[in-house]
């Protein structure tokens, strides 16, 4: 058990996951140990009966049980089998099934209570005034702490949120538009793909930028078209988001738009066009990534150097090498772990 329980450690960061989805293997894994033990006690009991059942009597496994709390752990086989002890095998099978059901059905009610996004129909009703009760402190609270609290736990609350979230969207005050929209986007529903490009078309930058983050997120395909022009767009916020989307799509076709306005963008745009490029391939491409290699901005030569480790061709080497004796030490890791990358690919 605890060895299973270590492999787990670095789990979140091997799959960038970690929550309820790992307890089901770990508990089948348990109840499989236990039967295995069981199943060798029975067998041992069979060929040393006499010997194995005084050992046993005077020897505790691990460390010793009450009696009654013993009795209490036995309980199925007095109320399903009628008797007091495992003596064949059948019995192992269906105490194991008994306690893994048990648990599975335990750890629903326990994750529903601490996971509101879990459907329990048997505390719908606490769910859906949980619901009501955070709406209104979303729509009515006079502090904005307050109304940021009410909308990371509406999130949680998943699917059955979606409604009371699309009607603030109609919410004259800016904050609630906005914080309704960032909550839409997390939960990550398709349905709300409409509302939320109307909610991009707002008069506020703000709910603009945050409506866009969150339809390039779903990857909701109808703000596709708003795309070339967000990227002549003056405000530099929504200008990077949209290169960060070409990206995201994978939008081939506005490779020119985005080489175009290289040098129209700050050195803080300018990664997340420089990244986008990299995404976007092809030797044109590489040709207009070289130069940033040596831009004045760290973080610009980074993603340069990413873009081209991305791409993968190996004409980038020579424009790589001579970053591997660059004054900043990051450059050069970066630049040699690029041109191996390359060279094994």
């Amino acid at each position: 058990m605890w060895s299973y329980g270590l492999f787990l450690m670095p789990v979140d960061h091997l799959k960038k996951s970690w929550g309820y989805a790992d307890s089901l293997p770990l508990l089948l894994t348990f109840m499989i140990i236990i039967a295995i033990s069981l199943l060798e006690e029975l067998k041992v009991t069979q060929d040393f009966r006499r010997d194995y059942l005084q050992f046993k009597s005077k020897t505790a496994f691990l460390f010793p049980l009450p009696k009654k709390l013993l009795r209490f752990f036995l309980h199925p086989l007095r109320f399903i089998l009628k008797k007091g002890k495992i003596d064949k095998k059948s019995d192992v099978y269906i105490i194991i099934l008994y306690y893994t059901g048990v648990l599975m059905i335990l750890s629903f009610f326990y994750v529903s209570f601490q996971d509101p996004g879990v459907k329990n129909p048997i505390f719908s009703s606490i769910r859906d005034r949980q619901i009501k009760k955070y709406s209104n402190i979303l729509l009515h609270d006079e502090y904005y702490r307050a109304k940021y609290h009410a909308t990371y736990e509406l999130i949680k609350f998943g699917n059955a949120a979606i409604e009371p979230l699309m009607k603030a969207l109609k919410s004259k005050n800016e904050l609630i538009r906005n914080n309704a929209i960032f909550a839409l986007g997390r939960i990550g529903n398709p349905v709300a793909c409409e509302a939320l490009y109307q909610a991009y078309k707002d008069t506020s930058v703000n709910c603009r930028e945050t409506a866009l983050g969150a339809l390039v997120d779903m990857e909701c395909d109808k703000i596709k078209d708003e795309i070339p022009g967000l990227l002549a767009n003056d405000e530099g916020r929504l200008r990077t988001m949209a290169a960060g989307a070409v990206g995201k799509f994978k939008m081939a076709d506005m490779k020119n738009l985005v080489i175009q306005n290289l040098e129209k963008v700050n050195q803080y745009e300018l990664v997340t066009f420089v990244e986008t490029l990299g995404v976007l391939g092809g030797q044109f491409t590489i040709e207009n990534i070289v130069p940033y290699l040596y831009h004045e901005y760290h973080r610009v030569q980074e993603a340069a150097i990413f873009a081209l480790m991305k791409i993968g061709s190996e004409k980038s080497v020579e424009a790589l090498e001579p970053l591997t004796e660059a004054d900043n030490w990051e450059i050069r890791i970066y630049a040699k772990g690029a041109i191996k990358r390359i060279k094994e690919n």
